[in-house]
């Protein structure tokens, strides 16, 4: 019995639940219905109100009977008629708010009383539609490496392998287990229809190597005086580019005998983590250290070298994932400090002794005329000096032995005592070459055209312009190999710039007689020969002795 009842019990309580249900909706439809009649009944009120009355000064005042009679009149109209209805059937906003904010309160009474059905439905529809975009797409990742897109992978431990090759094949290329590079990995879970642009390992291998990533290795930096100078791939080989430097400064041979060093500046060497762009060979880093120290040779092979290399320098701020040990790395420029070696040897060389020279008359040779009887010979002595060089250039020598290898012979050079010969001459000049007038007016020994020349091939024939003596024929400074003649009444003739002589000092030569041969000797611009007149040895304007000479004209000798 106290089952049944319960059961009695529980379908009561489920007709009266279901009885309120239908109260309620019957109410809401109840109160919708009524708004709907209530603003039917104001809309008619006021349309009889303004059929019949106005509104005037504040109150209604009944309209005249004309006016209502149009009034009448108009709503007889079928179309107002037509209009007046429509008018009717609009509802307010309230009311259909109203009517449509029950309704939706059914519709979820409604799914809930039918939740289980529902529930069922949308759980088909959704394997219905999974399995539909299942057949379309494939679920990925979209990887990015330090912020560059690699691409699709099909799983994250494609990523993986293809960094773990990276590492193992870069260690192989650099020679060096101790490499660091970011490794910003982000994976977003992405869709595509084509399976094959999903990358493989090796593919998203070659991505990787395609990334603009900077290699950092644990090397080694050469500190001086604090400041970084040098980076090289391992501390090892910092510690080797600077005993190769201090040696290039200490080496030994069988003359030289090393004493001591005094490095000037603080050399260390600094375990930092650097760019593998970065980093000096032993022998690069040598040339540089060298470099500093004032080697022109090195700066030049240095040079030469970063033409075809370019060293580059990494930021600390570029390294995101690496921040965190910034003070392991060596990033940035170096310092370019100045580098001051002093080095003390014991040299032995061989050096020469000048010989003396020694001066005798001799009454054989005319005056002016000087000849080397005996040559002279430089002797030889070995000697033994303490050397300081600061950057490999001498500052001092202190000798400490010597020894003559050799004694020097003295040159005895015979000078003439004889008279020359009196002068005879004929008084007048004549041309004393062939060619062209090439400068006449000009500087220096041309000012005031006192000195003509004559230019020709080397090798024509220079003749003697009057009858004289021959006073010099030998170099002289500027002129080159020049030749003098003494004339009478203290006029003498220079031929300068020539290729060759016919004569020597002393002799008498006549006049038109060929006494040298042109060239281009001295201080000269071709072949050519410069003539001057000179009384009481002042030089004389050519065209007072010449008058058909003149500036580009060719000119015959002996005229």
């Amino acid at each position: 019995m106290d089952l049944n009842f319960g059961f009695q019990r529980n379908e009561e309580e489920t007709l009266d639940k279901m009885f309120r249900r239908q109260l309620k909706k019957k109410n809401r439809r109840h109160i919708v219905n009524e708004m709907i009649e209530v603003k039917k009944a104001k809309k008619d009120v006021v349309s009889e109100k303004e059929n019949y009355y106005k509104y005037k000064d504040g109150k209604f005042v009944k309209k005249a009977r004309k006016v209502r009679k149009r009034a009448k009149k108009e709503k007889e109209n079928i179309f107002k008629r037509l209009f007046i209805a429509l008018k009717k059937k609009i509802y307010s906003y309230q009311s259909v708010y109203l009517y449509g904010y029950y309704t939706v309160l059914d519709g979820i009474e409604h799914i809930r009383e039918r939740k289980d059905f529902y529930q069922r439905l949308a759980s088909v529809v959704m394997i219905f539609l999974l399995g539909a975009f299942a057949v379309e797409y494939t679920t990925c990742y979209d990887v990015t490496l330090n912020g560059y897109y690699l691409g699709k992978v099909k799983d994250i431990s494609v990523v993986r392998e293809a960094l773990s090759n990276v590492d193992s094949k870069m260690s192989q290329w650099y020679e060096n287990e101790n490499m660091y590079y970011e490794k910003t990995i982000t994976a977003k879970r992405s869709f595509t229809t084509d399976r094959d642009s999903l990358l493989t390992v090796n593919e998203c291998e070659q991505s990787v190597y395609d990334c603009d990533i900077s290699i950092f290795v644990s090397g080694g930096v050469i500190m001086v005086d604090g400041e970084e100078t040098a980076r090289l791939a391992s501390k090892e080989d910092a510690q080797d580019a600077i005993d190769a430097f201090l040696g290039t400064y200490s080496e030994e041979s069988e003359d030289v005998i090393f004493k001591e060093m005094e490095v000037f500046q603080d050399i260390t060497v600094e375990e930092r983590i650097v760019d593998v762009n970065g980093v000096y060979s032993v022998k690069e880093a040598v040339d540089y250290m060298r470099s500093l120290s004032g080697d022109k040779e090195a700066a030049m092979n240095l040079s030469q070298l970063q033409a075809s290399t370019t060293h580059l320098g990494s930021s600390v701020s570029e390294l995101s994932a690496l921040t965190f040990r910034k003070d392991d790395f060596s990033v940035g420029e170096t310092s370019k400090p100045a580098l001051t070696i002093k080095t003390v040897k014991e040299v032995s060389y061989t050096d020469s002794i000048p010989y003396e020279t020694k001066t005798v008359n001799d009454s054989s040779l005319y005056r002016g005329v000087t000849k080397v009887t005996t040559k002279g010979v430089d002797g030889k002595k070995q000697v033994t000096a303490l050397i300081t060089y600061v950057n490999g250039d001498e500052q001092a020598r202190e000798i400490l032995a010597e020894e003559v290898i050799e004694y020097p012979v003295a040159e005895v050079i015979s000078q003439g005592t004889k008279a020359l010969p009196p002068a005879v001459s004929t008084g007048t000049f004549l041309i004393p070459a062939t060619g062209s007038v090439t400068t006449l007016y000009g500087t220096s020994s041309h000012a005031g055209g006192c000195a003509v020349d004559i230019a020709n091939s080397t090798g024509t024939n220079i003749y003697a312009s009057d009858a004289g003596v021959v006073t010099k024929a030998s170099y002289y400074g500027t002129y080159g190999n020049c030749i003098v003649v003494e004339h009478a009444n203290g006029y003498s003739t220079l031929y300068a710039h020539l290729n060759g002589y016919n004569c020597e000092v002393g002799d008498q030569v006549r006049q038109g007689q060929i006494i040298g041969y042109m060239g281009s000797t001295g201080y000269s611009t071709g072949p050519h020969l410069h003539f001057e007149i000179r009384h009481n040895n002042v030089r004389q304007k050519i065209e007072l002795y010449f008058e058909n000479i003149a500036y580009g004209s060719y000119v015959r000798a002996l005229q």
